[in-house]
């Protein structure tokens, strides 16, 4: 097995490898059997460098003994290194898009319920865990978002491991996974509302405020935004990462973001009244105010009035806007800024939104 181990280090020789009859077999056989821990070790560690090449990745994955043999070294093996050797094969089987639907089906989901167990379960080896991680993050595509969010308890598990795992690597990777599948999950299926649960409760860990970009992008689509607004604690979400965290380039990229899919939601004709809050509007005015004296912050104090005034267009929203405490001063803040880029540049065409916004507030009162 170190014999075998020392020659799949070589590039050119893992197509080799795989082609004797039985070999690979014969391999993972030892790996699953032998009563030394060293040699079980070896022989997981010989597949896994055969596996970085692309023509056998296929090759491998399709083989079923080799599958259910790496899955059981995955999640049963005494020895944290002969673990990580398996479960870091099974990311490199699911690195080609010609696998991937294959795994996620292969025997009704096993190889996701022990990418789950292995994520909450293998404390001893981070790498493990990261592995795991990384395995879900390859396996993320059109073709298998819905499998993958359907599947019992995966996203959640997702969702907590980027909040609590001991390692920060193990939280990035957990929540990039969660991300990726999340770009490919839309209204239409039946895992979008639990996805939105998961992404909620990442919300509240320290990859945390990273969640906006994600509904902002969600919530560019039209036909997500209707059960977005209604969504459990989805719009408090928003609002609390539109008005926390530092002033570095990162945290206020997250701010902007929430205030850009709070407009996107706001846009919607439905959504109206649903977020003419007291938690939606305190973020909205303070970010229409937002260090006022720093240009580079403009666009999300635009937005901000941009989504007051979509906000405003209805009708029965207006009188609890402009009773709320510092909207209106927001408004005629944002007035002013618009006369006097209108006194600098009469000829442009742009809309003025917050003159009429005022009045129709004014008028509410």
């Amino acid at each position: 097995m170190r014999v075998l181990a020392n020659l799949s280090n070589v590039q050119v020789n893992r197509t080799t490898l795989i082609e004797p009859v039985g070999l690979l077999e014969s391999m993972v056989k030892v790996a699953s059997l032998d009563l030394s821990d060293s040699a079980r070790e070896y022989a997981t560690a010989a597949p896994l460098d055969v596996s970085g090449t692309h023509a056998n990745q296929i090759h491998m994955a399709r083989n079923e003994k080799v599958l259910s043999t790496l899955l059981c070294l995955a999640v049963t093996d005494p020895r944290p290194e002969t673990r990580e050797y398996a479960v870091t094969t099974l990311q490199n089987l699911a690195f080609p898009k010609e696998n991937r639907f294959w795994l996620t089906q292969f025997c009704n989901g096993v190889v996701l319920e022990a990418v789950k167990k292995l994520l909450t379960s293998d404390e001893q080896n981070d790498k493990t865990r990261k592995r795991a991680a990384g395995v879900l993050t390859n396996l993320a595509c059109n073709e298998t978002v819905e499998t993958l969010g359907q599947h019992d308890g995966l996203l959640d598990v997702l969702a907590g491991v980027s909040m609590h795992d001991r390692n920060k690597d193990v939280q990035n990777r957990a929540y990039l996974a969660l991300t990726k599948i999340a770009n490919s999950i839309t209204s239409t299926m039946p895992c979008h509302s639990v996805l939105l649960s998961s992404l909620v409760k990442a919300s509240h860990g320290s990859n945390g405020s990273k969640v906006a970009g994600v509904l902002r992008a969600k919530a560019r689509v039209v036909e997500n935004r209707y059960s977005m607004a209604r969504h459990p604690e989805l719009l408090e979400t928003l609002a609390y990462i539109a008005m926390n965290g530092s002033d570095n380039l990162e945290s206020l990229k997250d701010r902007e973001d929430a205030i850009r899919a709070l407009l996107h939601l706001a846009s919607e004709n439905s959504n109206r009244k649903v977020m003419a809050k007291k938690v939606i509007l305190d973020s909205l005015v303070y970010a229409a105010r937002f260090k006022i004296e720093i240009p580079e912050h403009q666009v999300m104090r635009e937005s901000a009035i941009t989504a007051i005034e979509r906000l405003a267009t209805e009708a029965n929203n207006r009188k609890v806007m402009a009773n709320h405490d510092g909207l209106l001063v927001v408004v005629a803040m944002a007035v002013e800024r618009e006369l006097k880029l209108e006194q600098l540049a009469p000829e442009a065409s742009k809309v003025r939104l917050a003159k009429p916004l005022l009045m129709s507030l004014l008028v509410a009162m």
